[in-house]
């Protein structure tokens, strides 16, 4: 995984409530994010019905975070099913599925820090090969992302990969960061 995530200034959250940093109860009681559009949940319960990988029963949607670059919008959505809680992350406008990660709820009542990445460095679409291209050479995907899980009161996360340190949006006890346009190979 290119990206690791490291939160900036807060205390990890282990059997105790650090100072700044609470747990991931927000999530456990389902109360992140604001309820998704009844277009939304609908599109989601149809996906599922034509999916392979369908979830056993229908979960309700919770809108996180959004994002727009480089003519795609992105919207972050969260959900609990059965024992796990979920991520969901539809890129529209980049010809891509939407990009879908679960955890454990085990491992957020467990987790010794305050972030949990559940979907690192996922590609959407395909971007464009430079003038020079040698002939099979590596298509750079035309947007990649990386998205997870805070708890509560975290109010920054850093990923460090290849290109850098970058910034998380952070929002809905969530986090997202898109490469609009991330080079080939990083």
């Amino acid at each position: 995984v290119a990206a690791a995530v490291g939160v900036l200034a807060v205390t990890p959250v282990g059997g105790a409530v650090g100072r700044s940093v609470g747990d991931f109860s927000a999530w456990l009681r389902g109360e992140v994010g604001s309820p998704a559009s009844e277009d939304e949940q609908r599109e989601f319960a149809e996906a599922q019905r034509r999916s392979w990988g369908r979830f056993p029963d229908t979960p309700k949607l919770r809108r996180l975070l959004t994002h727009h670059a480089a003519a795609i919008d992105y919207t972050l959505y969260g959900f609990r099913t059965g024992d796990s809680l979920c991520l969901r992350l539809v890129a529209r406008g980049s010809g891509s599925e939407p990009a879908t990660s679960c955890a454990p709820l085990r491992d957020l009542r467990e987790a010794q820090a305050p972030a949990l990445v559940l979907l690192a460095d996922h590609a959407f679409g395909e971007g464009e090969l430079p003038a020079d291209a040698l002939p099979g050479e590596y298509v750079p995907p035309r947007a990649s992302a990386t998205f997870g899980i805070v708890a509560d009161g975290v109010e920054e996360v850093e990923l460090v990969a290849d290109d850098g340190r970058q910034q998380a949006q952070i929002g809905a006890n969530s986090f997202l960061y898109v490469d609009a346009s991330p080079a080939a190979g990083d």
